[in-house]
């Protein structure tokens, strides 16, 4: 289980690869109202933590309603941030505050089923609580834009958390949009 959130009223979601590893699984999306829809994987990042997925809406009128993206490049240390997610998949919409405590981090780490890790740079490092269950779901400036893509805790340490910068994944989403009209 995992979070990730509406980019796109046509259904269009982000959240991270991780969370939707196994080719073979049936992903089905919770959204806020408590509807179950069933989704399919329109891009997988080889080379990062990212995924998108596009909604099978039974209705053209659902009411989506996608979140702003803001610009991770503006990102400055100290800035207030709130990370939203479901964690440990039992405590849904929950938010978690903290600040920006770090930039341009580099960590390895697992982000599908294959043997060995990944190198994610250009990281947002934040003290706000990323549980398992996080991973996907936004990281959110005080404006209310998405700045990163919650990713992953440092397990040895208290308090540090990493997201991937919104950014990264803009050039993605334009590709993918176009695709899906």
């Amino acid at each position: 289980g995992g979070s990730g959130f509406i980019v796109d009223k046509k259904g269009i979601i982000i959240t991270s690869k991780h969370i939707v590893a196994d080719p073979d699984a049936i992903y089905t999306i919770i959204t806020n109202d408590n509807k179950k829809h069933e989704s399919e994987i329109v891009h997988i990042s080889p080379h990062n933590d990212i995924a998108i997925l596009k909604l099978n809406l039974k209705s053209k009128t659902q009411n989506l309603k996608p979140i702003k993206l803001g610009d991770s490049d503006k990102v400055q240390l100290g800035e207030q941030v709130l990370a939203f997610g479901s964690p440990l998949g039992n405590f849904p919409n929950t938010v978690s505050e903290g600040i920006i405590s770090g930039l341009h981090r580099k960590i390895k780490a697992e982000t599908d089923l294959r043997p060995g890790k990944d190198t994610l740079k250009g990281m947002i490092q934040t003290d706000a609580a990323i549980n398992p269950g996080n991973s996907g779901g936004p990281l959110v400036n005080m404006k209310g834009e998405v700045i990163g893509i919650n990713t992953v805790t440092v397990a040895d340490a208290e308090n540090i958390s990493l997201a991937i910068p919104i950014n990264s994944v803009k050039e993605i989403l334009k590709t993918v949009s176009k695709r899906n009209r």
